[in-house]
């Protein structure tokens, strides 16, 4: 069933590794600690996200752009042309919606009772605040789509863009580089695995 008040945003890429791009973008998303149950397919993921009702957070972080969305849905398919790939996503903003309108008939009507006064325009600035809030949820997840797609996984990329990592293992003891390779720094997986080639090379090199 369709959910009212979602935003879609698709791209066409060729040349992906599908499994790949899916587990970048869980990734990411499960990096901003909103994610409660994620439904992995073949060709989709789906993440529902917790809703705990608190919506007194909401309005105290209004521009946090996971907060009260409850269902985040990834579609990856193949196309009619070769190696060329359809990617949609699909995000609820329904119960967002829902409860920001119940707060601005809810003020309005409060604001009307307790000045006595017309609240048409105090209305209109609550509309415009909230409007301008879904509107900047959309640029940032549009965002969120679009260099997910272009750079991977983020908190790999920032790693990887921060230091020369091929220099920096060259300087390691091998003892290090055990200790990177096990598990044992808090570095991600990629570092990891170039700590796995640079003892392999070191091995070869020595053989």
């Amino acid at each position: 069933m369709k959910t009212p008040f979602t935003y879609k945003f698709t791209k066409e890429v060729s040349g992906i590794d599908k499994d790949k791009l899916m587990e970048d973008f869980k990734q990411n998303f499960i990096e901003t600690d909103f994610y409660y149950k994620i439904i992995k397919k073949e060709n989709s993921l789906v993440f529902k996200n917790r809703f705990e009702g608190d919506y007194t957070f909401s309005l105290t972080y209004p521009w946090n752009m996971w907060y009260l969305i409850t269902k985040f849905e990834l579609n990856i398919r193949e196309t009619m042309q070769t190696n060329k790939f359809s990617i949609e996503l699909s995000i609820s903003i329904f119960i967002s919606v829902l409860l920001s309108v119940l707060f601005i008939t809810i003020a309005s009507v409060g604001y009307a009772l307790f000045f006595n006064h017309s609240p048409v325009y105090f209305t209109l600035v609550l509309v415009l605040f909230f409007a301008t809030r879904f509107l900047l949820w959309y640029y940032r997840h549009k965002r969120f789509f679009l260099r997910t797609i272009e750079i991977g996984n983020f908190r790999n990329h920032q790693t990887m863009a921060s230091y020369d990592w091929d220099k920096i293992l060259k300087q390691k003891s091998d003892s290090e580089l055990i200790d990177i390779i096990k598990g044992k720094t808090s570095l991600p997986d990629l570092v990891i695995e170039l700590a796995k080639k640079e003892k392999e090379k070191r091995e070869n090199t020595s053989a």
